[in-house]
């Protein structure tokens, strides 16, 4: 995988990420400075997270998005009035 690769699949999968986690040198700047927030965000940097945890949350959301679609067909199938057991009866909307 080339670098530009890399990073193009590295900023899609970005946009699953969580929020940054508190390193132990962002608590200690957090606790050095007490109550200035403003001096620690200004300060402090951000843990990125790897590609590794992006895509592991990625998977998490794409497989449960697809869940709920299905689940929504079927049962908007079902409200209208099919039955799931009928034969020669399409299951889902077209």
């Amino acid at each position: 995988m080339s670098l530009a690769q890399y990073d193009a699949q590295f900023s899609y999968l970005l946009r699953f990420a969580g929020e940054s986690r508190m390193t132990k040198k962002k608590k200690m700047r957090k606790y050095m400075y007490g109550l200035q927030e403003e001096l620690v965000t200004t300060i402090s940097a951000t843990k990125p997270n790897t590609l590794w945890e992006v895509r592991d949350r990625a998977r998490a959301y794409v497989t449960t998005h697809n869940f709920q679609c299905e689940s929504q067909r079927y049962h908007g199938v079902m409200e209208s009035g099919q039955s799931s057991g009928t034969k020669g009866k399409k299951m889902y909307p077209s």
